[in-house]
């Protein structure tokens, strides 16, 4: 009882040092002591400035919880819709900019700004003119910064098809707040060359000329000319701006508005001349050129990569790069990460080694947000050719944010904003999931990812490789379908190749000791470049590894296989060194 006494001391005098919430000493007291007595009449001298500063950390934590308004971020999203709806009700920047310092969530403001953006789709042109003004208006506050903004437009460039069926003009409308944002140096001046080029398809940006838009010479030189028909809009645009500014004490920001009017004028203009200047706007930064460039770079990038995951030479990767466009580096990245699914593990520790030793160098931080963000949108579409897929994207994520290549809060970024839908969340908490848990197989050394034993996914591999086999040997399926079959659960040279051409030769013998039907099946494949006579050559070795094991079941098969390797020998699909280890090793067994 008394032991149980003196822990449940201990666990209290542990508690009150841990959350400083015990007032141990008032040194105002007038009978204040410099020592203490314990239980067992024990005097200790008392550290008065310790004491002191234990009493002074205490009330500055006190206050500082007292002071500290913590917003989750679902209650982020109800105060953004409210601050939205009221903007779109009054115009009222002052009001929208002293709410938003209020809530002091910062972090979230790239969902703000995408839910600005997309609310405005389907109204007026006066309140997307609004919009846009406010975007500069919070860039120059530094209520927004240009990582936010990229997040917010990948985003709704990922949602754009979706956002066509109710607001048909949308893809329009996104232009012209990409040009402002540009203007406005709330975005950066290269993001427009990083589109995808399926968007200036959409807009049949290929088939506009100058001579289309009927512009002047004039308004080519960039003269701005103002439209008595948008005078209306003018004047309360000036209205709401001026209302930032009814209290003296409050103009903190005077040249900042100013400035802030003087940008926005160009804005100020109807609808069809908004429009027409935007066009303008595209053809004069040579667009149609750029795509040409980029559709020539991606070509480059996907054949330059064929050779690179034979040799993983990373000075031939920089000379590569060095030698074209650094706009299109972004597509050289997603490219890489693409290629790589249909590789093995090797290939995807060299796209690793390569984001991580080209950072900030080669590949600058938002050249790879640019690629992973829109690689997990589309990671639905990527899981049909490649079912690994999700599995392979949270890896690379677990590196780059283990390597300083990804910061660590782009996970919670991109889930906030639902990139990628239910999938992309399911990757991200994942990926979360697994920098947290330490006790995971190879987490605790995560430069060894790409090592792990990825044992269940190759059994269900090989288990479908076998399956597959059975029909071809009970004749229900020719070497053509077989080829088809296996096409779609197992990339052309893949680390289970030679599993495919051991199985071939054992099965084959145990099931109707067909010689030609096996030969015949590994000539279609060789043909269609499936597998190489390095595989060939491989799996002859298992079956050597297996030899012991397989006898058991068939105790003819070192006879047979002498047979096999003879007929390979034949076809030169194996060497005399292969065919003479092999003959060796099958002679131990002979009886």
């Amino acid at each position: 009882m008394a032991s149980n006494k003196r822990k449940s001391k201990k666990l209290n005098l542990l508690k009150d040092q841990k959350f400083l919430t015990k007032k141990y000493v008032d040194m105002n007291d007038p009978i204040y002591d410099s020592e203490l007595e314990d239980e067992n009449c024990f005097f200790t001298v008392v550290n008065a400035e310790e004491i002191e500063y234990s009493q002074k950390i205490n009330k500055m934590k006190s206050k500082m919880f007292e002071d500290l308004s913590i917003l989750t971020f679902e209650e982020f999203e109800k105060k953004c819709d409210l601050l939205i709806s009221n903007f779109f009700a009054s115009y009222n920047f002052k009001e929208f900019i002293e709410n938003l310092k209020e809530l002091n969530e910062n972090k979230y403001n790239d969902y703000l700004v995408l839910q600005l953006i997309k609310k405005s789709f389907d109204r007026d042109d006066e309140c997307q003119i609004n919009v846009s003004c406010l975007l500069n208006l919070l860039n120059i506050t530094k209520l927004i910064n240009q990582e936010q903004v990229h997040r917010a437009f990948e985003k709704i460039l990922l949602s754009l098809d979706d956002i066509k069926l109710d607001c048909p003009l949308c893809y329009e409308i996104f232009l012209k707040y990409l040009r402002f944002s540009t203007l406005d140096n709330v975005i950066d001046k290269n993001y427009i060359f990083k589109l995808p080029t399926m968007f200036f398809d959409t807009l049949n940006i290929q088939d506009i000329d100058e001579s289309s838009l009927g512009i002047e010479n004039g308004k080519i030189n960039g003269e701005i000319s103002t439209f008595p028909d948008d005078e209306n809009i003018k004047e309360k645009k000036q209205d709401n701006f001026n209302n930032l500014d009814d209290k003296p004490e409050d103009r903190e920001n005077d040249d900042m508005y100013e400035q802030n009017n003087e940008d926005v004028e160009e804005k100020k203009k109807t609808k069809d001349e908004i429009w027409k200047d935007t066009l303008y706007w595209v053809l004069e930064l040579n667009i149609k050129e750029m795509e040409k460039e980029k559709k020539e770079f991606k070509k480059k990038s996907r054949d330059f990569l064929c050779d690179f995951f034979n040799d993983g030479n990373i000075d031939e990767v920089i000379e590569f790069l060095n030698n074209t466009n650094s706009l299109f580096h972004y597509e050289f990245i997603r490219i890489s990460i693409i290629e790589s699914f249909s590789k093995n593990n090797i290939c995807r520790k060299f796209i690793s080694y390569l984001l991580d030793n080209l950072s900030e160098t080669y590949y600058f931080k938002n050249d790879i947000i640019i690629a992973f963000i829109r690689i997990i949108g589309y990671i639905d579409d990527y899981e049909i050719d490649f079912p690994n897929s999700k599995e392979m994207i949270c890896k690379f994520l677990l590196r780059c944010i283990h390597d300083d290549v990804l910061y660590p809060a782009f996970l919670s970024d991109i889930y906030k904003l639902h990139i990628g839908g239910v999938t992309g969340m399911m990757i991200c908490n994942k990926t979360q999931q697994r920098i947290i848990d330490k006790k995971k197989k190879n987490l605790n050394n995560i430069n060894y990812i790409w090592d792990e034993d990825d044992t269940y996914e190759k059994m269900k591999l090989k288990r479908k490789i076998n399956n597959t086999l059975l029909e071809y040997f009970y004749l229900y399926i020719d070497e053509e379908e077989f080829y088809l079959y296996l096409d779609e659960f197992l990339p052309s040279y893949h680390d289970l190749c030679n599993y495919v051409v051991k199985k071939i030769f054992v099965l084959n013998v145990d099931i109707n000791n067909d010689i030609n039907l096996s030969l015949k099946l590994v000539q279609f494949l060789v043909n269609k470049n499936f597998i190489s006579k390095k595989n060939i050559e491989e799996g002859i070795q298992e079956v050597l590894n297996s030899l012991r094991d397989i006898i058991l079941d068939i105790p003819k098969y070192p006879e047979e296989l002498k047979k096999i390797i003879t007929h390979l020998l034949e076809k030169d699909y194996i060497s005399n060194e292969v065919f003479e280890n092999a003959l060796k090793e099958i002679q131990t067994f002979n009886i």
